[in-house]
């Protein structure tokens, strides 16, 4: 029993699954930081 919950809670899809969730999160996260980090930057001056 323990060795089958083992092998469920970490399978080869699940840890691919997440990495490319963190891909599209950096992908989309980083050019509204970008966009907010200009807009930020053209009020101050």
């Amino acid at each position: 029993m323990p060795r089958h919950s083992q092998g469920q809670m970490e399978p080869s899809t699940s840890d691919s699954n997440s990495s490319f969730e963190v891909f599209i999160f950096i992908c989309v996260c980083v050019p509204i930081l970008m966009f907010l980090l200009k807009k930020t930057l053209f009020f101050l001056c």
